[in-house]
C-alpha cells in the first residue's frame, strides 16, 4: 500500500447509488431493516422496559438511525471531521446502551461502526475508529476470547471487502462514463 491509499477516500461513485442493481438495493434495504429490527428487538426483548425506559430505548434506536444517515451523507461529501464526530457519537450511544443494559443494540452499533468506517472512510481514519469499536465490543463480549478475536477479525475483513467491492463498482462506473 502506498501513502496515498491510506489517505484516499473511496470515490463518490463507490459511495453513491449509481450502478447498483435493483436487487442489490433491495438487499441493502432489507439488511438495514433487519439491523433496525435487531436494534429494536434487542432493546426490548430480554426484560421489556417499562414507561420511560421503553421511550428511551426507541428514542436511542431512532437517534442511532439518524446518526447513521448523517454519517452516510458526510462520508459521501468526503468530510472527515464530521464523519469522525458522528462515528464517535454512535459509539457513545453504544456505550450508553451497554450501561443501560441494552446489550444487543450496543453490540450491533459497535460492529456496524467498525464495518462502515472501513467501508466509507480513508483508511488512516477508519482503522483507529474500527479498532475502538471492535475493542469496545471485545471488552463487553462475554464469549471465549478466541471467538471474540475471530469475530472481530471477520468484521474488519467484511468492512474492507465491502470497501473493495464499492471501489470496483465505482471504477466500473467511471469506465462506463468514459
Amino acid at each position: 500500500m502506498t501513502k496515498n491509499d491510506w489517505l484516499r477516500w473511496p470515490s463518490r461513485e463507490a459511495l453513491g447509488r449509481e450502478g447498483i442493481s435493483r436487487n442489490r438495493r433491495r438487499l441493502a434495504w432489507a439488511t438495514r431493516l433487519l439491523v433496525l429490527g435487531m436494534l429494536l428487538w434487542g432493546a426490548v426483548s430480554s426484560e421489556p422496559p417499562r414507561g420511560w425506559d421503553s421511550a428511551l430505548a426507541v428514542g436511542g434506536v431512532l437517534c442511532a438511525a439518524l446518526l447513521a444517515w448523517a454519517f452516510y451523507r458526510t462520508t459521501f461529501q468526503h468530510r472527515l471531521w464530521p464523519s469522525v464526530a458522528l462515528l464517535l457519537l454512535l459509539q457513545g450511544l453504544a456505550v450508553a446502551g451497554q450501561a443501560a443494559d441494552f446489550r444487543v443494540p450496543a453490540l450491533v452499533l459497535w460492529c456496524g461502526c467498525a464495518i462502515t468506517a472501513l467501508e466509507r472512510m480513508p483508511l488512516s481514519a477508519a482503522l483507529p475508529m474500527s479498532v475502538a469499536a471492535l475493542g469496545s465490543y471485545a471488552v463487553v463480549d462475554d464469549g471465549p476470547l478466541l471467538t471474540t478475536t475471530v469475530t472481530s477479525i471477520g468484521l474488519a475483513l467484511a468492512g474492507y471487502v465491502l470497501r473493495l467491492d464499492a471501489e470496483a463498482r465505482g471504477n466500473a462506473q467511471r469506465l462506463l462514463a468514459q
